[in-house]
């Protein structure tokens, strides 16, 4: 069976982080004979059918992700562009399907020295989009999965429809990197 990633934001090269049989970028940039898709990942549906991907990177993308409103989604009507996209995620990974993001993180000035870092990802900002492991969560241990579960009516208002399981959180440097499965 062929493995399939999608780099989202990948520029001219995909980071085939997985070791996947195919890669494929997703960026605004048309790359011509490259593995990459143009697409607006900012508005649109990503160009896959539900459950087809085994994994999904972002590497230094979504930071980048505008918190803009679009009506191209059914539920509420209109939609955070960073909400869409995390749907989206979780529509075409397959079941057991693994999500990866490396993203500068709060409060690293490395997260807002650049003028296009236009959305601010904190230790707990996944947390809306994931189910948090069973007993002390992964980023404190003082903190339980109950006490997050205040979230889950407030993500559901805000149209979150993701189905994905926090597997694993640590930083490097001023990065944050968590890896999500599809569950």
């Amino acid at each position: 069976m062929t493995t399939i990633a999608l780099d989202l934001g990948s520029g001219a090269k995909p980071n085939n982080y997985f070791h996947a049989d195919v890669c494929i970028g997703l960026d605004l940039i048309d790359v011509p004979g490259a593995q990459v898709i143009k697409c607006n990942l900012f508005e649109g549906e990503l160009p896959f059918s539900s459950n087809s991907v085994d994994y999904v990177t972002a590497f230094d993308f979504l930071e980048h992700l505008p918190r803009t409103y679009t009506k191209l989604h059914p539920f509420p009507n209109t939609v955070n562009s960073f909400i869409l996209l995390m749907n989206e995620v979780s529509r075409v990974l397959v079941q057991g399907g693994k999500f990866f993001h490396r993203t500068p993180v709060f409060p690293h000035p490395e997260a807002f020295t650049d003028p296009t870092h236009v959305n601010i990802i904190t230790e707990a900002t996944m947390f809306y989009f994931a189910k948090v492991p069973s007993g002390p969560n992964l980023i404190d241990p003082d903190i339980t999965d109950d006490a997050w579960s205040f979230v889950k009516p407030l993500a559901t208002s805000y149209g979150i429809m993701t189905s994905l399981t926090l597997t694993e959180s640590y930083k490097d440097s001023f990065y944050l990197c968590q890896l999500f499965a599809k569950s």
